[in-house]
């Protein structure tokens, strides 16, 4: 029982993407990539993330430039999040998992790219909060597959630039791994299934 109850590191790679609340949105549907690093003990999992945002919005959006006072029209949108998530598993069995998951973080994305024409800062920044359910299948004694969907609440118009301001689905699917070497050689010598009984 000590052996299982360790604080267990966790390492995982994602890929995903964001999903508009609203049909008629700017943001539109474009791929994430994300990085994340987390420890376990017991049912609680602690994580830092950073998130990659690429590609262009579905519509062109309006970005005003204060050192003009001008607006521009575009579909730049590269970006990141930088936040934590915890985990709360409420229940396990034969190699599945079910978490809790929320979080926060911070996110800011380039909007356009004139390093000649503007000394001004191109970008829109917004806080991030989340919450959502993380289904999970072990497929090795020390890795993972994960399905994970949150709602997250947005604000894109906080510095007043730009019109791009909705919540947003994001869906991903995340390949990690877990483990002490120690730990794991003496739990495969009790021939312990990480997903439960």
């Amino acid at each position: 029982t000590s052996l299982v109850q360790k604080p267990v590191l966790y390492a995982s790679f994602y890929l995903g993407t964001p999903i508009p609340a609203k049909i008629n949105s700017f943001l539109g549907i474009h791929p994430v990539a994300c990085v994340k690093l987390g420890i376990k003990p017991q049912k609680i999992t602690y994580n830092l993330m950073f998130e990659g945002r690429f590609g262009n919005t579905r519509q062109k959006y309006n970005y005003r430039i204060k050192e003009k006072d001008s607006l521009i029209v575009t579909s730049e949108f590269i970006g990141a999040l930088m936040g934590f998530e915890l985990g709360y598993e409420i229940f396990k069995r034969n190699g599945i998992e079910i978490n809790l998951a929320g979080g926060g973080g911070y996110e800011i994305a380039r909007t356009a790219f004139y390093p000649e024409d503007y000394t001004d800062d191109v970008t829109i920044n917004t806080y991030n909060v989340n919450a959502g359910l993380t289904f999970r299948k072990y497929i090795k004694s020390s890795a993972y597959i994960d399905l994970t969907a949150k709602y997250n609440y947005v604000d894109y118009t906080l510095n007043k630039q730009s019109n791009l301001g909705e919540n947003y689905f994001s869906l991903t699917l995340q390949l990690g791994y877990f483990g002490d070497k120690k730990r794991d050689a003496r739990l495969n010598k009790l021939r312990y299934n990480p997903g439960g009984i």
